[in-house]
């Protein structure tokens, strides 16, 4: 397991969601393809915790959740960017503290239940729910505007990550 690696994966799709985010109109924030799915502002919340949520919970404090919550609830288009400039810097400092040998033999409990190691429950937590995500705000914004993204919009680094 390779902790710059995961790093890494998780702050690059972390980059590739605020440029996304930038092509969302404003008057598209309520937009909601069905009523059993998340609007636009919704996902947006919780895209600005998901990359977090579960590094938080098994590295930090075991109450982190409730914290988690108020977090998204406060993300508004207008401040995304930054809140997600904030993920960014929780994901360094919590890597900060965690050793190869951790992500290899520390064992931790995915919701749902299941035990894995730490590197293996961030890849099928942190990095698959910012992809997952990620493509789904991608097909709102194609959906809901037009926008004139293409598919390696969903893996390229273009516009503000490299400012």
């Amino acid at each position: 397991m390779n902790k710059r690696y995961i790093q890494n994966s998780i702050i690059k799709e972390m980059s590739i969601i605020k440029r996304l985010s930038t092509k969302l109109p404003n008057d598209m924030l309520n937009y909601q393809p069905h009523q059993n799915v998340r609007t636009a502002i919704d996902l947006l919340q919780y895209l600005s915790i998901c990359g977090t949520s579960m590094l938080g919970f098994w590295l930090d404090d075991k109450g982190y959740f409730d914290t988690v919550r108020q977090k998204a609830s406060s993300v508004t288009k207008e401040n995304f960017i930054s809140k997600m400039d904030e993920e960014i810097a929780l994901v360094e400092k919590y890597f900060s503290s965690i050793t190869e040998e951790e992500l290899k033999s520390k064992m931790v409990t995915l919701p749902g239940g299941n035990q894995e190691t730490l590197g293996v429950a961030l890849l099928d937590s942190s990095v698959k729910w910012l992809t997952a995500y990620k493509m789904q705000l991608f097909l709102y914004i194609k959906i809901s505007t037009g926008a004139e993204l293409k598919t390696p919009d969903l893996w390229r680094l273009t516009e503000i990550e490299v400012a």
